[in-house]
This record gives structure tokens, sequence and C-alpha cells, in this order.
């Protein structure tokens, strides 16, 4: 494993604020309701989740630190459910059971993809006024090397400035994912990681990155804040020292799926990077890939140690060439989330940026693209003898390497038809001279709800004209 990622083990986090469970309710959704325009969404799935301070506790625990919970939950069957989902997670559970309040949830209702409406059934944050909370800090606090505090504004977290004191007293880093427009509630934090749109609730509208960076660094002063990270998303993020340089990285992700949690994920990994040691330039850097790899994902995602390592060191590009059982698995998951998968096919003997354009392309169609490649008999029986002019080895270790890419699988006939029956893709596509109905494969991926497509033809970028072009030279 990468050596920032070899003391994640060995770090204990406590994680404090608003615990809430994230529900949804997905289906297909074909027709406009009767009684009001508004769509019918034929139920056929329940997910449930752990939300706010648990999609940050979840974060952590699956880089493999020991953390704890601490907040409240109501004495009824969504606060069991947390509880569950905890102990699933591996989450220690401080958490207090109150008969006075009722657990908060969020229902989202989503289809093909789209989240539809949310509803929330949530207590006044009246109702969290009390002392019983800081009196767990207190018994907990010194287990722990760093602590998190994640407000949602729910009222947990009313009294924030005395946990942060306390925390400080005992010598604990602080992290803390703010909300609201009153800062000055997280004096002497450690970092703080607002989003562009909280951040300027509290300085006002920055017309530049130099507007930024001075109302940054005055925030910093003012309140005694070690750290401002400032999440951008397509601008990345930025970190903003007290003192020091400040750290601009730029957005790892090109496909945005779902924001939901991507600050919770933010947060818990550069909470963990810290605690194993890391410098904070270290952590803000691997904390981007993380949430680079969750908003590609449906609902507050985590990411594993195994897939950050995956991406840091580059082996993910090795595990693209699969079998007709991982492909079909993958599918799956990606259809779950109310992604879409994408087909292709060819020999890419010799890639060139036709090849590239063309697949850059054919991935912007969906949340997957897999790509079926010809073997090197089939594409002698396609090309002639004298071909294919790179083995099969070489073709696809060259594939892997694009970005594009997400999977690769080989075939032996002629055409890709029978992997196409057996995958069934949302989306078919191929490059060339082709209408949608000449290509293999239009009738199966029609049959069952799909689409073909036909993408442009590069007539001057061609295996065969470069293969001629050498043959002169």
């Amino acid at each position: 494993m990468k050596p920032q990622l070899n003391l994640l083990e060995e770090a204990k986090i406590l994680v404090v604020g608003d615990v809430i469970l994230d529900r949804y309710w997905m289906g297909d959704s074909k027709r406009i309701s009767p009684e009001a325009p508004v769509p019918v969404v034929n139920g056929e799935k329940v997910l449930n989740r752990l939300g706010g301070a648990g999609n940050v506790a979840a974060n952590v625990a699956s880089l493999g630190c020991s953390v704890s919970l601490l907040g409240y939950v109501g004495q009824d069957e969504d606060g069991d459910l947390v509880r569950q989902l905890l102990k699933e997670s591996q989450i220690e559970s401080d958490l207090i059971t109150r008969e006075d309040l009722n657990t908060t949830v969020k229902i989202r209702v989503i289809s093909q993809g789209q989240q539809l409406v949310r509803v929330d059934f949530e207590d006044s944050s009246n109702k969290f006024k009390g002392d019983h909370l800081t009196e767990a800090f207190q018994e907990i606090v010194d287990d722990y090397q760093l602590v998190i505090f994640s407000d949602y504004l729910k009222g947990t977290l009313h009294n924030v400035s005395q946990l942060i004191a306390l925390a400080n007293e005992r010598q604990k880093k602080v992290i803390t994912d703010p909300k609201g427009s009153d800062f000055s509630r997280y004096k002497g934090t450690y970092l703080i990681t607002p989003n562009m749109t909280e951040f300027e609730a509290v300085v006002g509208v920055c017309s530049d990155d130099q507007a930024i960076s001075r109302k940054a660094k005055k925030l910093a002063k003012d309140h005694q804040i070690e750290n401002i990270l400032v999440t951008r998303g397509s601008l990345g993020m930025s970190l903003y020292p007290r003192s020091g340089p400040e750290l601009h990285v730029p957005a790892d992700a090109e496909d945005v799926f779902d924001v939901t949690g991507a600050g919770d994920t933010v947060c818990g990994v550069v909470g963990a990077m810290l605690a194993a040691g890391q410098p904070i330039a270290k952590a803000v850097s691997i904390a981007n890939r993380a949430a680079g790899l969750a908003v590609k994902r449906l609902g507050a995602a985590v990411i594993s140690a195994k897939e950050l390592e995956a991406m840091l060191i580059g082996k993910d590009r090795q595990r693209k060439l699969l079998s007709m059982e991982s492909l079909q698995e993958k599918s799956r998951c990606v259809r779950a989330g109310g992604g879409k998968v994408v087909f292709t096919n060819g020999c890419f003997d010799i890639l060139h940026v036709g090849h590239v354009m063309y697949l850059e392309e054919a991935r912007k169609l969906g949340n997957m693209l897999i790509v079926g490649i010809n073997s090197d008999e089939s594409v002698k029986d396609i090309k002639g003898v004298d071909r294919p002019i790179n083995t099969l080895k070489d073709r696809v270790r060259v594939l892997e390497a694009l970005e594009s890419v997400d999977s690769i699988i080989v075939f032996d006939e002629a055409t890709p038809i029978n992997l196409i029956k057996a995958l069934l893709p949302d989306i078919l596509v191929k490059g060339g001279d082709y209408k949608p109905e000449e290509i293999i494969g239009y009738s199966e991926v029609l049959s069952h709800g799909g689409e073909v497509k036909a993408l442009k033809f590069f007539a001057s970028k061609s295996t065969s004209s470069l293969a001629k072009q050498i043959e002169s030279l």
C-alpha cells in the first residue's frame, strides 16, 4: 500500500454531529399522474444509508480507521436502523437515544437516475438543547486522536463552540464541516471545510480568486481557524492556511453523477489522513481524489482504502479486462445506481487519435463504457493474414491506459452479437459511416428499451491508412 495509506488502521477518530438516515425510493417512471402534473414512480427498490455525521463516519470507517459516532437518534424504528447500519459499517456507536426526539430522515425519490423530490422528517432544533451530548463527549474524547464535527444545523451541535474548546483543551485536532452564516461558532478549529456557497454566505460574493483568498485569510484570522478548505465544485479545492502558502487542487472528476455527501467524503478522508500523520497538503490532495470517485455514484457514497489505493497508484487500469460474469455484475451495479452502460467494439489494432476521440465521445453517453475487442484470430478473419499488427495483449494494454474506457472484454467471433445479447447495453454505439439500423445488435438493444447511436466517422484517421503510410516509407 502507498506510504500515505499504511497508517490508517492505527488512526482513531470521533465524529460528532447531526445523525441522519438517508432513504432512497427508486423505480421506473413512464407516465404522468392523472391527479396532478407529476410523474408516477413505480416503486421497485428502497435503499437506506447513513447520512449527515453518519456518512462522515462511514467514510472514515471504509478506509480502515477506528471510528465512533456521537449524536442523537429517536427511540423509533429509524433509530434502530441507524444503529444496525453502524454495526454493518464497523462504526462504534456512542449514540444517545431520546424518547422526545424523532430520528432525522431524508427521503429521496429517484427514477432513471434523477432525483424527483426530497422529503425531510426532522424535529425542531430547539429539542436538542441540553447537556447530554457534552457530558458524553467529555467521557470519550480522550480515546481519540482527532475529532470531526459534522454540522447540518439540525440542533445537535447547538453548543459546538464549547465542544471545540473542550477538544482543544485535550489537545485533539479538530475538523469542522460548517453550516450557517456565523462561523464564529467554529472558533479554534484546525480545519473547516465549507463549499463555495457556504463560504460566500459568510463572507459575501467573491468576484475572483484573489477575493476568495483575501476573505478566507481574514475569516481565518478573525476566528482563529488554522485552515479553511473551500470545495469549489468543477474548480476543485482551495486550501487557505491562516499563515503559509495556499494550495489549489483541480477537480478530479469529469463525470458527476450525484454530489450528495461529497462534502462528507472530503471531511472524512482529510480527517483520516491527518490522523494517520499525513501533512495537510497531502491529506487535501488525497481527499480530492476520493471526492472524484464519490460524485460518480448515487447518494451518500463511501470510498474504500483499496479503491483509493488503486486510484493513487494506477492499479485500476490493470483491472479493466474482465470476464462476462464480472461485467454483468458491474453493469448491474451501475444500473442500480441509475446509471447507463455503453457498449462499443472494434479491433483497435494501431490505436490512433480517431480511436481516442471516438471512445471519448462514446463514454460521454453514459456512466460506464465497455469495449469489446476482437481476438487475434478474429482480426485475421476480418482484416487478412497480415493483421493484427499488434497482438491482443498489446492492444488490450493500450486500451486500458485510456481514461474513457471502463471495462474490456475479448470476443472470438466475427461480430459481437453474442456479447451484445449477453450484456444488453443501455446504449450501443459504433463509429463510421453506419446508419443506426445497420449496426449489429440494433434490434436486440432496442427490444429491451436501449438506444443505438452512430458516432462521427473520422475518415482520414484509420489503422489501414496508417499501415499504408508506414509501408511507403
